[in-house]
């Protein structure tokens, strides 16, 4: 197994793309590709901060849209690979005691299925996985009180 070193943070905007220039300067190309980021910041919305937004998009929004920028052009060049990017379903509903979460990560799910459907006639599948996260652990019922 290959370890890139000075990638642990799919925020980093050159982390991706050092992770696709390993792959190719190893394979040549890259068929297939995954990657998982978020952050989550519980808590009522009125009592949230820009800084909690600003967290939360970095970690939900910004970091899986480097990793489709740098995987997803080497596999329209070479005419086909498929790219998943795991999300949450809190995206696709209200997410009680994390809001900021909930709406990045929808951000984030309509983000992959516009890049879907601009490549696919390219023979690139992109797509989502949203986990089925429940966040009524402590935290998220310690912030509805």
């Amino acid at each position: 197994m290959a370890v890139v070193e000075g990638v642990a943070d799919l925020t980093d905007p050159a982390a991706s793309s050092r992770l696709v220039d390993a792959a190719l300067d190893r394979f040549g190309r890259i068929d297939a590709a995954a990657a998982f980021s978020g952050r989550v910041v519980t808590g009522r919305f009125l009592e949230s901060s820009v800084e909690d937004l600003s967290a939360v998009v970095a970690g939900c929004l910004e970091a899986p849209y480097h990793f489709l920028r740098a995987v997803v052009a080497p596999m329209v060049e070479q005419g086909s690979g498929q790219v998943l990017l795991l999300t949450s379903a809190a995206g696709n509903r209200v997410t009680s005691g994390a809001p900021l979460y909930s709406a990045v990560r929808a951000g984030a799910t309509h983000l992959v299925r516009n890049v879907a459907a601009e490549v696919a006639r390219h023979g690139v599948q992109v797509n989502a996985l949203g986990t089925n996260t429940t966040l009524e652990h402590a935290e998220a019922r310690r912030s509805r009180r």
